[in-house]
């Protein structure tokens, strides 16, 4: 029942299911083994490769042969579970309209990293910048903030990395300790995400968010989830409206952010940029109504 809530989207009949904690007519997404990550495979295709998949039939950069080993995964976590119990095979079944695809899995895999941009300057946030020093419990608050986020350091050694995938190329000590088989779980603070993390060097009329943006791989894992990713998208979002209205590059944003803090701070938005401000947010539902 644990794995079974926790991946839970939808709550079916209370307590109609002869299984703890199941529900008939439950909806619950899982892909399990290894807890819910794939560590035996990277999704992003080898940069040396794609030269040759431009020139022979593009296939979106990702590498196939890891999708397939996601898809297989499934299907066999699915049969496991019918299997988990008496009784259950007859009742656990694949549903394939809530996805909406013909196997019943999800269209697309979450993705926990990518391909990042370096900002103005080589400007990269580090896990450093998202770690509390005495006595801010905090990290570092930014003159140029436009967003807030907060999640412990989550690492998820990927494919030949690191002694849990029996990899060669071990992380940085720093990120992950081959005596414990830990990483940095749990040293992150409530952080801040300054408008530089969301500039692209070389790239000026381009901005950059979520795991796109300037973050190292060790400041990813912390700033992935979708808490931090709303707030930075917020952020993100009100800072190219600016840039396009006022016909200006990311230098020039730079500069003016107060312009874009004001925006996010405003009745409109309502975006802290501080966590502890306090901001009315807007009333998104004020102007709905609702027919009888």
């Amino acid at each position: 029942g644990g794995v079974w809530r926790y991946r839970r989207s939808v709550v079916g009949g209370q307590g109609s299911s002869p299984v703890a904690g199941v529900d008939t007519d439950d909806v619950s997404m899982q892909n399990w083994g290894h807890g819910n990550d794939m560590p035996a495979a990277c999704i992003l295709a080898p940069v040396r490769t794609l030269a040759a998949e431009v020139a022979s039939g593009w296939a979106g950069g990702v590498n196939l042969s890891a999708i397939r080993l996601t898809e297989d995964r499934a299907f066999g976590w699915f049969r496991a579970l019918q299997h988990a119990e008496p009784g259950i095979a007859s009742r656990l079944v694949l549903n394939r309209e809530y996805p909406n695809s013909s196997l019943g899995l999800t269209k697309f895999p979450y993705v926990r990293d990518t391909r990042r941009a370096v900002g103005l300057g080589g400007f990269r946030m580090n896990h450093t910048m998202m770690m509390a020093h005495s006595p801010r419990k905090t990290g570092p608050p930014w003159p140029d903030t436009i967003g807030l986020g907060g999640y412990n350091f989550d690492i998820k050694p990927g494919a030949g990395f690191g002694a849990s995938n029996g990899g060669q190329r071990p992380l940085p000590p720093y990120i992950w300790n081959t005596t414990t088989n830990s990483g940095l779980a749990g040293t992150a603070a409530p952080f801040y995400f300054p408008l530089r993390a969301a500039t692209v060097g070389g790239a000026p009329n381009v901005l950059a968010a979520g795991k796109t943006a300037a973050l190292t791989f060790a400041a990813n894992t912390a700033a992935r989830v979708h808490t931090g990713e709303f707030s930075m998208g917020v952020g993100v979002g009100a800072a190219a409206a600016v840039m396009a209205l006022r016909g200006w590059n990311s230098t020039k944003l730079l500069e003016e952010v107060e312009e874009v803090q004001a925006l996010l701070r405003s009745p409109q938005i309502g975006q802290p940029l501080s966590w502890n401000e306090k901001i009315e947010s807007p009333n998104l539902w004020s102007s709905r109504t609702t027919s009888k």
